[in-house]
C-alpha cells in the first residue's frame, strides 16, 4: 500500500527534532526504546489511530509574558514529519518578504531588509506599521483549514498523498491543547497572561505558540494578508510574524480601512488599535528589537534594560552560564550602530568579571581570558611545528624572521652543505649554493634573497653571506649570519615568556599573535585548539 508513512520518512523526522529536544525529559523517555516507539508511532499513523499526546502547558516571563504549549517528543516527530512533506509546496508561494520561521530569513533579516526599503524610499516618506490583536489565539481553524485544503487538493501530487496529508493536517490543527495537559511551573503566573491571549478563554480558536505546525500555519494563514498588500500596490512591505511595517508616502494610511476590513472579513482578526503606528521614517522605526532609521540603527532600550537585568540577576553564576547569555545579547547588538555601548560596557564591566573576560575585535564578542601560563605552551608548541629556522646575526640585530619560498611556503634552513640540503629541491637555494626567495627582517622589512644581484651564500659552516635586497630600499650585506636550528628556538621561547607577560605586549595582541602564526604555519585541526 503506497503512503507517505514510512520509516524512511519517519525516522528522518526524528533525527531532525532529536536534534533540538535530544536532552528534553520527554526525548530521553523517548530514547530508552527508541525502535520500539518509532514503529509503534509508525503504525498508528498508518492506521490513522494516532492520537495526539498530553501537551505541557507553562507561562514565560521574557519577553513578556506567553502562555506555552509544548508537544510531547513523539507528536513533535509528527509534525516534522508534516511539514518535511509540504513545506516546499507552501514555501515556493510565500513572498520574500516575510521573514518569520523560515529557513534562510530571520529578525536580522528582516531588519537588514528595512533598512535596505529606508536607503532605496528616501527621507521624505513615511511608515504604517500594524500589529494583529492576540494572533496566535485569534487563528480561526476553519477558515486555515479551509486555506491549507486548497492547496492540497490542487498539488501535483498522488491522491493516497493529498488524503494522509489532509488527514493529518484537520488532526492537528483541529487539536485543543486545553483539553488535555499538565501545567508546570508557578500557577501563579497564570495570572499575568489577559484572557485574550490565553487559549483557555478563545472559545475554540487559536494555534499553540511552541509548536513546528503553529509557526508554520501562521505564515500559510498571513500569506493571504501579504498577497492582498502587494494587490494593493505597496512595494516597500516587511512583515514578522503578526508585526508588518508598509512604507511609502503619506497616502498609505488611507488604505488602512481596506487593510482591516480585509483581515476582518477573510481571516476574522482585528489590528490592534493600540499598536497602530503612523510616523515620517525620519524619526524612527520600532522592529524587532531595533529602532531603525535612515542613516543609523540602534537597540531598543527595553533590550538593554533586559540585558542589564539579566547581568545583575547572575551575579552569582558561573562564568559558563554568564558568558553565553552576555555573548547572545552582543550577537544582537552587533546588527546595529552599538560600538560605543559595547566599548563603554566591556570598560565598566564589574571586576570580577574583567578577572575572567575580555572583549574580542570590534567588541563584538567577550571570551574567556586565557591562562598566560598556557598561552606559552602554546607559542612553544607553534614555533617548533614550524620546523623552521630563526636568522641572526652576530649581534641579534641584523635578520630575523624566516626564509620563505616562492613555490614551498615558509621552509627550514637545515643545510650543513649544499648537496644534503633538502631545500635544493625548493629553490631556496641554487645549485650554487645561493639562496632566493624571501626573508623578513625585523628592521628591514621583507629581503629578496635575489641571486641575480649575487645572491646569500650558504657557507658549509651554516652561515649566509653576501648581499639580500630589502624593500625598503636599501641594500644589506650579510656576514656571519648564522641560521640558528630549530632546537636552539628553544631558549628564544623560554625567554620570551618574560616579554609577553611585561606590559608591552597585551595578552590581546598574544592571541592575534598565536592565531597569525597558527594560520601560517599549522593545519586547520592543529589552528582550532588556538581557536578554542
Amino acid at each position: 500500500m503506497e503512503t507517505i508513512f514510512t520509516k524512511e520518512k519517519i525516522f528522518k523526522a526524528y533525527t531532525t527534532c532529536r536534534e533540538t529536544k535530544k536532552n528534553t525529559a520527554n526525548a530521553l523517555k523517548f530514547e530508552i526504546n527508541r525502535e520500539k516507539n518509532l514503529f509503534k508511532l509508525l503504525r498508528e499513523l498508518q492506521d490513522r489511530s494516532y492520537m495526539i499526546s498530553r501537551h505541557i502547558c507553562f507561562i514565560v516571563t521574557e519577553p513578556k509574558p506567553r502562555e506555552i504549549f509544548a508537544a510531547d517528543f513523539r507528536d513533535r516527530i509528527v509534525h516534522h514529519l508534516l511539514f518535511n512533506e509540504i513545506c516546499q509546496l507552501f514555501e515556493k508561494d510565500f513572498i520574500e518578504n516575510s521573514f518569520a520561521n523560515r529557513v534562510g530569513k530571520g529578525t536580522h533579516k528582516g531588519v537588514e531588509k528595512l533598512k535596505e526599503y529606508l536607503k532605496q524610499i528616501g527621507n521624505n516618506s513615511n511608515y504604517l506599521k500594524l500589529d494583529i490583536k492576540s494572533f496566535f489565539c485569534s487563528i480561526n481553524k476553519d477558515i486555515l483549514f479551509k486555506i491549507v485544503s486548497e492547496k492540497i487538493i490542487k498539488a501535483d501530487k498522488l491522491d493516497y498523498w493529498k488524503k494522509e496529508i489532509l488527514w493529518l493536517c484537520e488532526k492537528i490543527i483541529y487539536h485543543d491543547p486545553t483539553q488535555n495537559y499538565i501545567f508546570k511551573g508557578d500557577k501563579k503566573l497564570k495570572d499575568l497572561i489577559p484572557k485574550e491571549k490565553s487559549l483557555f478563554y478563545s472559545g475554540g480558536k487559536g494555534l499553540p505558540i511552541g509548536n513546528l505546525t503553529s509557526q508554520f500555519f501562521a505564515n500559510v494563514y498571513l500569506d493571504q494578508l501579504d498577497k492582498f498588500i502587494y494587490f494593493l500596490g505597496f512595494k516597500y512591505y516587511v512583515r514578522y510574524v503578526d508585526d508588518f511595517i508598509v512604507l511609502g508616502n503619506r497616502k498609505i494610511i488611507y488604505e488602512l480601512p481596506m487593510i482591516k476590513k480585509f483581515i476582518k472579513e477573510r481571516l476574522d482578526l482585528e489590528i490592534s488599535n493600540k499598536k497602530i503606528s503612523f510616523q515620517s521614517t525620519k524619526v524612527g522605526i520600532d522592529f524587532l528589537g531595533y529602532y531603525v532609521k535612515p542613516s543609523h540603527t540602534l537597540v531598543r532600550r527595553k533590550i538593554i534594560s533586559r540585558f542589564k537585568n539579566k547581568l545583575n540577576g547572575s551575579k552569582n553564576s558561573g562564568i559558563r552560564k554568564i558568558l553565553p547569555m552576555i555573548n547572545s545579547y552582543f550577537g544582537h547588538f552587533s546588527h546595529s550602530d552599538s560600538y560605543n555601548f559595547k566599548k563603554h560596557f566591556c570598560k565598566s564591566m564589574p571586576s570580577k568579571l574583567k578577572e575572567v573576560l575580555i572583549p574580542g575585535v570590534e567588541y563584538n564578542y567577550l571570551k574567556k581570558r586565557q591562562d598566560m601560563s598556557k598561552l606559552f605552551i602554546l607559542l612553544s608548541v607553534i614555533l617548533l611545528s614550524v620546523s623552521t629556522f630563526s636568522i641572526v646575526n652576530a649581534s641579534g640585530q641584523e635578520l630575523s624572521g624566516y626564509i620563505y619560498s616562492e613555490n614551498a611556503g615558509w621552509i627550514s634552513l637545515n643545510c650543513s652543505n649544499t648537496n644534503s640540503c633538502d631545500a635544493v629541491d625548493y629553490k631556496v637555494v641554487n645549485n650554487d649554493g645561493v639562496a632566493s626567495g624571501y626573508g623578513y627582517s625585523q628592521n628591514s622589512g621583507w629581503i629578496n634573497f635575489n641571486p641575480n644581484y649575487g645572491g646569500v651564500n650558504i657557507g658549509f659552516d651554516n652561515e649566509l653571506s653576501g648581499w639580500a635586497y630589502s624593500e625598503k630600499g636599501d641594500w644589506l650585506k650579510i656576514e656571519s649570519v648564522k641560521v640558528v636550528p630549530t632546537n636552539e628556538l628553544q631558549n628564544e621561547v623560554v625567554s620570551a615568556k618574560n616579554v609577553i607577560s611585561s606590559d608591552n605586549l597585551s595578552e590581546y595582541n598574544i592571541m592575534d599573535l598565536l592565531s597569525n602564526l597558527c594560520s601560517q604555519f599549522l593545519i586547520s585541526s592543529e589552528c582550532d585548539i588556538i581557536n578554542n
